[in-house]
């Protein structure tokens, strides 16, 4: 991942449209992140029913440095510290009566430091802020198996209170929300190789929370987003059909959806080339086809898969303030920071090579479209590949990788003078243990 900073001076092009700028006046931009996710799952099984639960604590440090020529820079450094407690219990019985009920908590901050330094026009700015979540859930899901267990409906319900406060050197604010959100479904299965199905749900996304500068940047140019952005939802239509072989030789799968986008957030562009805010933007309807297959080929260990995604994206509605920074956004328009197409192929071979010992090979090719980005711009499609070859021995796998082999070095993602990109072409050795 690399931020580059503001063309001046110096640097080396980069192959995107615009062009962006490596490094400035010597001084190299970089992003950095590192965590620790400490997770335990267990489980507790009885006659009907079984209780399952999960909790997970993470602490990180995740941030940008940008420097600005000649002797500023803008640095914004996240602090996320995050608890969470999930627990199910589900029912276990064979006949055609099934539910779910469950309930999830989590408890988090993130402090950020940041600031924002360009000598030569007088700024000297700090921001440091945090945001505190507190948000709960209880949710329960209700089936009951028609014609043998061939037609399976199922309704779901979950009901959603999150709690979040930002706070900085001068304000403090709280949001409070409440979502009831939803979710049907009916599969129909006649045999073990077909799975016919349709869904119909609602989601829902909090809002973010962005600092005080981000908020006055955003209203210099007539956006009034705050500090606290409106919330996002959802609802979501999927139909799709899985089938295999007898043999279990080939599966293929196909499923159509159509989401209906209300509120969406989307980093918005500022006058300050080096800082963005998020706003709402408005409402838009995602639709498009899913595709994959698997085929165990008939040369022994050889196995072929792919997977495709065809999107189309438009805003129904643009929010008129947001449409007046940015004009090229309208109803009818693409949505911003979507991808119309990609797809993955892979091809792995295994072999035995006498006892415990097989042989391991994989090559894998993946292709992402070209990304509309909020200042106008497109990011151009782009391909990688990578390659694996290793042994496995009972629980152990040494493996030889290659990551990006062909090392595109361009942009997937910009904004304003920032640029996250794919990890360069990377070579190692992997050892793995696998104790399940």
């Amino acid at each position: 991942m690399a931020f580059p900073s503001a063309p001046a001076v110096s640097g080396r092009s980069r192959p995107t449209q615009p062009p962006y700028y490596a490094n400035t006046a010597a001084q190299p931009s970089f992003g950095n992140g590192d965590f620790k996710l400490y997770s335990l799952s267990a489980g507790l099984d009885f006659d009907t029913f079984s209780i399952s639960s999960a909790t997970t604590y993470l602490k990180g440090n995740f941030g940008i440095y940008v420097p600005i020529a000649p002797a500023g820079a803008f640095s914004s450094q996240f602090f996320p510290d995050m608890f969470s407690q999930e627990v199910r219990i589900n029912s276990t019985t064979d006949g055609p009566f099934h539910w779910l009920l469950g309930g999830a908590y989590q408890d988090g901050s993130g402090p950020q430091e940041n600031y924002l330094r360009i000598p030569v026009a007088g700024i000297d700015t700090n921001a440091d802020n945090n945001t505190i979540t507190k948000n709960w859930a209880v949710y329960g899901e209700l089936g009951y198996d028609l014609f043998d267990g061939k037609l399976r409906p199922r309704v779901g319900l979950r009901y959603y209170h999150d709690k979040r406060t930002f706070e900085d050197a001068n304000t403090t604010n709280t949001n409070k929300k409440n979502v009831t959100t939803w979710r049907v479904n009916l599969s129909y299965v006649p045999n073990d190789d077909l799975t016919v199905f349709a869904t119909a749900a609602t989601g829902f996304r909090p809002g973010i929370v962005q600092s005080q500068i981000q908020a006055d940047l955003l209203a210099d140019v007539g956006i009034p987003a705050g500090t606290q952005t409106r919330p996002e939802s959802s609802t979501n239509y999927e139909a799709g059909i899985k089938w295999r072989s007898p043999d279990r030789t080939l599966n293929v799968g196909l499923n159509f959806y159509v989401n209906k986008l209300e509120d969406m957030l989307t980093p918005t562009p500022t006058l300050d080339a080096n800082v963005s805010g998020f706003s709402n933007f408005g409402d838009g309807t995602s639709k498009g086809v899913d595709i994959e297959m698997r085929w165990r080929t008939p040369l022994d260990g050889l196995t072929l898969s792919a997977v495709a995604n065809i999107n189309q994206g438009k805003y129904d509605t643009v929010d008129p303030a947001v449409q007046a920074r940015l004009p090229y956004l309208r109803p009818g328009t693409r949505l911003v920071n979507t991808l119309e197409e990609n797809a993955r192929v892979d091809a792995t071979y295994e072999t035995s090579l006498g006892g415990d010992l097989n042989g391991l090979f994989n090559v894998a090719w993946t292709y992402n479209g070209n990304r509309l980005q909020t200042n106008g711009e497109y990011v151009k499609a782009y391909s990688v590949y990578s390659a694996n070859i290793g042994l496995r021995y009972k629980a152990y796998d040494l493996t030889l990788f290659g990551e990006n082999l062909g090392d595109y070095d361009g942009a997937v993602l910009t904004l304003n003078t920032s640029s996250i990109r794919v990890t360069p072409r990377t070579i190692g050795l992997r050892l793995r243990v696998n104790y399940q």
